[in-house]
């Protein structure tokens, strides 16, 4: 079966299409991401790092012209193709907070070429209470402050936060015991 140039997409293919520019553009840098809501984030963190001589274009990993999406479509492929050419970029998830304790965890923390968010996911980053303000704006096209997010998140997260850490605390001992008893019972 012959395989299509798509799967041999690699940071050093990037790499050899950029030598085939002239020695002074820009060297492109692709960017893959999971889905198309985080092509606006990524792209507005990436252009803060351009410069004379790199640009970022974001963009899908696709495959068979079927478009694959999540962390495990952006990484698994891509994850030992990614270099100075090519670069992932994803959601943390728990993986930031965890530290490597699952081996999807690991990749992303030491593959210098994956890009991650330090909080769970970019919604996270997008309802950060200082720029609920700017999102509102945004869309209903009026600036007329009436409601301040920040003073009613801090409120919230006062009242909401102790229960949901308990809660989130309970499930992962169960979830964690529940690991540890099975890993004893296939021991057996």
């Amino acid at each position: 079966m012959a395989k299509r140039l798509q799967q041999h997409i690699s940071s050093a293919y990037f790499e050899a299409a950029n030598q085939l520019t002239s020695k002074q553009a820009r060297r492109k840098v692709v960017a893959y991401v999971e889905g198309y809501e985080d092509i606006f984030f990524w792209r507005s963190v990436l252009s803060e790092l351009e410069d004379e001589e790199h640009y970022f274009e974001v963009m899908l990993p696709s495959r068979q012209h079927k478009i694959e999406r999540g962390k495990k479509a952006a990484i698994s492929r891509l994850l030992s193709d990614v270099g100075e050419d090519m670069i992932a970029c994803v959601d943390a998830d728990y993986d930031y907070l965890l530290q490597g304790v699952s081996q999807s965890s690991h990749l992303v923390l030491s593959n210098p070429y994956v890009f991650h968010t330090y909080t769970y996911a970019i919604e996270n980053l997008q309802c950060y209470a200082p720029s609920l303000r700017n999102v509102v704006v945004s869309v209903v096209l009026n600036d007329h402050n009436i409601f301040d997010f920040e003073t009613f998140m801090q409120y919230y997260s006062r009242n909401h936060l102790p229960p949901f850490c308990v809660e989130h605390l309970v499930l992962s001992l169960h979830t964690l015991l529940r690991f540890h008893y099975d890993t004893i019972q296939s021991c057996h």
